[in-house]
């Protein structure tokens, strides 16, 4: 027991040190001015990182007093920068917009569109089917419990 309380107190002066840094700051809509919440604030290349609250703003400790932050939002151009525990970031991101492919939408149900080029379809290789006269037509079905095994037709 003892040992181990001395491992405690020897471990404990370094696990304080671990996050002696904070960054403060707010992200902001760098056209209006306006608070952006929520943005994603991280550590470059580490997994350490948060979000603004309502007005924006955020804090976070690190383990050195400079650190470089990547800043992002939702409509908006993701932001690198250099930050330093002693100040307080007022980081502005510019407003973008993503163009996506043309989307047509119709009141058509989609298989009519479907059925319709099916038609289509039959008639342009009707003209190739040949007809034919037969004087009996036997067909088989075989089947295990609900499951067709096999299907025979003969036209004689």
């Amino acid at each position: 027991m003892l040992f181990i309380a001395l491992i405690l107190i020897a471990v404990h002066p370094f696990s304080s040190h671990a996050a002696d840094f904070v960054l403060r700051g707010v992200v902001q809509d760098a056209a209006t001015g306006k608070p952006l919440s929520p943005a994603t604030v991280r550590v470059d290349s580490t997994y350490l990182g948060t979000i603004t609250n309502q007005q924006g703003k955020f804090e976070m400790r690190v383990n050195t007093p400079t650190v470089r932050l990547i800043v992002s939002h939702i409509g908006y151009e993701s932001a690198t920068v250099v930050a330093d525990a002693a100040d307080h970031h007022e980081l502005r991101l510019l407003p973008t917009s993503y163009e996506m492919e043309e989307l047509v939408i119709t009141a058509e149900d989609p298989a009519v569109s479907i059925m319709r080029k099916v038609i289509e379809a039959k008639h342009r290789w009707r003209s190739d089917l040949k007809t034919f006269r037969v004087d009996a037509y036997n067909r088989f079905t075989h089947r295990k419990d609900s499951t067709i095994v096999s299907v025979i037709e003969r036209l004689a």
